[in-house]
C-alpha cells in the first residue's frame, strides 16, 4: 500500500523578508470567518481596507462593492487570479469577474509596501485557486436562506421625522424597508485529484449562486451567478511544469435598477459574462534559478436591455417616474497579456541575495454601443409641463464608441538578508498608451439633417503615460527570539490607464436635438407631433490635455510588530502618502464669440 506523506507549514507571524502591507488568509481563514460568501466582504477583513455597502444576509452578494485602501482611490486597485489580472478595463480598480470562494486555496490581498510586483499601489487582491493533489478529493454544497429567517421590521410611528422649517413642514408619512431578501442560495461543488501519477493532476469545482431580494417599492431583482472552474497542472520533468486555468463568470440580473422610479418596463436584463483562460509555463534553472511565462486572456461581455423592449419610446412622466422602456446598451472588452517573471538566488557569503526580474505587455480593447428605445431614439420629458405647458422630446443618436489601451511594464529588485537586517532596492517602469478606433454612428431616421451620425476615422491619444518608479525597504528582526520587528519602506506608483479615460474625448458619443413636444395628451409619442427644435447637441466638447500623465503616488510606510507567542502579534504602522498630477475634470466655457 503506497504511503503519502503530507507536509504543512505555517507562515511566520513575522516575516522579515515581507516588503508589503496586507492581509493573506487561506482556505481555513475563509470557512472560519462569518461573511456573507462575496470576496468584497472577504477583503474587508483587512486592516484599512472599506467598502461602500454593507451586505447583511447575502442580499449584495450579486453586487460590487466599490474598494478604498488607505490613502487610495478605487483607479488604484487590481484583481487577479493566481497572477492574471482581471481588472475591469474600462473601469479600473474594479474586477471584470465574480468569484467561487470554494475554488480559492488564499486570498492575498496587498494595501502597500514596496513590492516590485505591484503597479499601482493601492489595495491588491490576488487569488491562488487550488489544485489537484495526489488523492481524489471532493465536496459539495447547498446554502439557502430565505425571506422567513430575516429579522422583523418593526418601528414605532413617533420615530418618523416630523415637520417642521427643516422640512417646510413635509412630515415623513412612512417608511419602507428595501433589499429584502426572498431566497439567497447557493449550490455547488470542488473535486480535484491524479490523472497520471505523479505527472497530471485535475481541479474542477462549479457554484451556482441565486439573489433574489425585493428593493423599495416591494419590487423584485432576481439574481444569478454561475461560475464553473477548471485547473489542470502538469509536471513534464523534473524541473519543467505547466498549468492550464480557465473560468468563466456568468451574471445575470432581472430588474437592475428597479425602483419607485424606474418600474419594471424600465429596468434592465442586465449580463455579466466574463471568460479567463490561462497557460503558465514554470522553468528551473539549475538550484539558484527559476521563472515562469504566462499566456492569459480574459474576454468580457456587458449587456443591459430594458425589459420594455426596444420598440416603444421612453418617457419620463410628470411625476419623474419613467415609463415604457429605458436605453439599452452593451460593451465587449477583450483583454490579452503575456508575463516574465524570474528569480535568482545569489550566496554572497555574509549576505544573501534574492534577485527578481520580469516584464509585461497587456492589451485591452472596448467596442461600446448604446440606444434609446423606440421611433428617432425619441425621449419623452413631461417633467416640463408645469413650467412651460408642455412636454419636450428629444431625438437620438446611440452612441458607439471603439478604443483600445496597451501597458508595457518591466521590473527588477534585489532583496538582500545579511543577518538581522533585509534590504530591498528595486526599480520598474511602466509605459502606457492608447487609441480610439474607426467606428460609425447611424443617422437619426426622423431628423437626418439635424442629427446625421458621424464616420470617426479614429485617432490616438494626445498623450501617453510613463513612470519610472523606484522601491526602497529595510527591515530589522531584534530581541533574543528576534521577536520584534522593524520597518521602512518607500514605493512610488501610478494610476492605470482606463479605456474611459481614452475614451473621453471620442467624438462619436450620443447625439441629440430637443423639440417642443405637441403631445395629443397620451403622452405617447408620434412623429406628427414634433414641433420646433429648441436645443441640438451634435459635437462632443471633451478635451484631453496634451500633458495629461499618471498621477504620481509616492508612499512612506513606518512599522513596529511584535510577537508574543506562536500564534499571537501585534503590530502598528504609519503611513504617509502623496498624490501628484491627480485627475482632475474641468468644464470648457467658450467665449461668447466663439
Amino acid at each position: 500500500i503506497p504511503e503519502v506523506v503530507s507536509v504543512a507549514a505555517e507562515a511566520p507571524l513575522l516575516d522579515q523578508r515581507r516588503v508589503a502591507t496586507g492581509e493573506t488568509l487561506s482556505a481555513e481563514d475563509l470557512e472560519a470567518i462569518p461573511s456573507s460568501r462575496s470576496m468584497w466582504d472577504t477583503i474587508r477583513q483587512t486592516p484599512g481596507v472599506l467598502i461602500d455597502r454593507v451586505n447583511i444576509g447575502g442580499a449584495e452578494n450579486a453586487q460590487q462593492s466599490t474598494v478604498a485602501g488607505p490613502g487610495t482611490v478605487m483607479q488604484q486597485n487590481a484583481w487577479s487570479i493566481d497572477g492574471v489580472l482581471v481588472s475591469e478595463p474600462n473601469t479600473s480598480g474594479s474586477s471584470a469577474v465574480f468569484f467561487d470562494l470554494e475554488a480559492v486555496e488564499e486570498v492575498q490581498i496587498t494595501t502597500g509596501g514596496s513590492d516590485i510586483a505591484l503597479a499601482t499601489g493601492g489595495v491588491s487582491t490576488n487569488l491562488v485557486t487550488r489544485r489537484g493533489t495526489h488523492q481524489w478529493r471532493g465536496s459539495g454544497r447547498i446554502l439557502r436562506s430565505n425571506g422567513s429567517w430575516q429579522s422583523d421590521f418593526g418601528f414605532d410611528a413617533n420615530d418618523l421625522a416630523r415637520g417642521g422649517p427643516w422640512n417646510l413642514g413635509n412630515a415623513q408619512a412612512t417608511t419602507a424597508q428595501t433589499n429584502r431578501i426572498d431566497v439567497v442560495q447557493e449550490v455547488g461543488f470542488e473535486l480535484g485529484g491524479p490523472l497520471i501519477g505523479d505527472r497530471l493532476w485535475l481541479w474542477m469545482g462549479w457554484s451556482d449562486q441565486t439573489v433574489d431580494v425585493f428593493t423599495l417599492g416591494d419590487f423584485g431583482e432576481d439574481s444569478s451567478i454561475e461560475i464553473p472552474t477548471i485547473k489542470l497542472n502538469a509536471d513534464l520533468t523534473s524541473s519543467t511544469s505547466l498549468m492550464a486555468f480557465y473560468m468563466d463568470s456568468d451574471r445575470f440580473n432581472d430588474g437592475r435598477n428597479v425602483g419607485p422610479l424606474f418600474p419594471p418596463p424600465t429596468s434592465w436584463r442586465f449580463g455579466s459574462k466574463a471568460d479567463v483562460l490561462k497557460l503558465q509555463l514554470y522553468q528551473q534553472v539549475g538550484s539558484q534559478m527559476y521563472f515562469d511565462v504566462a499566456l492569459s486572456q480574459v474576454d468580457e461581455r456587458l449587456t443591459a436591455e430594458a425589459k420594455g423592449g426596444r420598440d416603444v419610446n421612453a418617457v419620463l412622466g410628470p411625476d419623474g417616474v419613467w415609463q415604457n422602456s429605458f436605453i439599452s446598451g452593451g460593451s465587449e472588452l477583450p483583454q490579452e497579456s503575456v508575463r516574465f517573471d524570474g528569480r535568482y538566488f545569489l550566496d554572497g557569503g555574509a549576505a544573501q541575495h534574492e534577485l527578481r526580474f520580469g516584464a509585461s505587455y497587456r492589451q485591452a480593447e472596448i467596442d461600446s454601443s448604446s440606444a434609446w428605445p423606440g421611433e428617432g431614439g425619441v425621449i419623452g420629458v413631461a417633467t416640463t409641463i408645469p413650467v412651460i405647458g408642455l412636454p419636450l422630446g428629444t431625438a437620438t443618436v446611440g452612441g458607439n464608441s471603439r478604443a483600445d489601451r496597451q501597458i508595457g511594464s518591466i521590473w527588477f529588485q534585489d532583496t538582500i538578508s545579511r543577518g538581522d537586517l533585509t534590504f530591498s532596492l528595486g526599480l520598474r517602469y511602466d509605459t502606457q498608451d492608447g487609441s480610439n478606433l474607426a467606428s460609425r454612428q447611424e443617422p437619426n431616421e426622423l431628423l437626418p439633417d439635424l442629427l446625421p451620425g458621424r464616420d470617426f476615422a479614429g485617432a490616438d491619444t494626445p498623450f501617453d503615460w510613463s513612470l519610472l518608479a523606484p522601491r526602497l525597504g529595510v527591515t530589522w528582526a531584534f530581541g533574543e527570539r528576534r521577536n520584534n520587528l522593524l520597518r521602512a519602506s518607500y514605493a512610488r506608483s501610478g494610476y492605470e490607464l482606463s479605456l474611459a479615460d481614452v475614451l473621453h474625448s471620442n467624438p462619436t458619443k450620443e447625439q441629440s436635438a430637443t423639440f417642443l413636444w405637441f403631445d395629443n395628451g397620451d403622452l405617447i409619442f408620434d412623429p406628427s407631433e414634433i414641433g420646433p427644435v429648441v436645443a441640438l447637441d451634435t459635437v462632443s466638447t471633451n478635451r484631453t490635455d496634451t500633458a495629461f500623465d499618471t498621477p504620481v503616488v509616492d508612499e512612506l510606510l513606518l512599522g513596529v510588530e511584535r510577537m508574543f507567542g506562536p500564534h499571537q502579534a501585534a503590530g502598528a504602522t504609519l503611513r504617509l502618502r502623496q498624490t501628484d498630477d491627480a485627475i482632475q475634470e474641468n468644464r470648457i466655457v467658450f467665449d461668447a464669440g466663439m
